[in-house]
């Protein structure tokens, strides 16, 4: 919660607001990669469905992204944080992701989300980073 409420400090066209938000939800959800075969992408692509259909109200994908299925936008947001990471300056996203505005709107509201979820279920998430 704290690195969260940390996040808040950046400014929104701020390529590293949005890489913190996908470091809280990998803080959340992964453990570091044993093999290729176990990857953050991989991990993150099992367990936000897992944890998103807990949620009282789970998230609707189609509230943010016009189009594509849930392993589609999924890998399309960790294309981007990978670009994020690997230093490349953010001026356009894929057309899926609509806007690097609604990809930050989107990653706040998930690891809100998932946050409030792990302190309902702090087990849950302990069990989760093992996978």
């Amino acid at each position: 919660m704290e690195s969260f409420n940390e996040i808040n400090k950046l400014h929104n066209s701020s390529d590293f607001k949005l890489l913190s938000y996908f470091s809280v939800l990998e803080s959340l959800l992964t453990h570091k990669p044993k093999d290729s075969g176990d990857s953050i992408t991989r991990q993150i692509k099992s367990k936000i469905p897992l944890i998103n259909n807990r949620l009282s109200s789970p998230i609707d994908l189609k509230l943010f992204f016009d189009q594509g299925n849930e392993d589609t936008i999924i890998t399309k947001l960790y294309g981007l944080r990978s670009s994020i990471a690997h230093g490349e300056r953010i001026t356009k996203v894929e057309p899926i992701l609509k806007s690097k505005l609604n990809v930050l709107v989107f990653m706040e509201h998930i690891v809100k989300e998932f946050i409030c979820q792990a302190l309902l279920e702090p087990q849950l998430f302990t069990d989760l980073k093992r996978c």
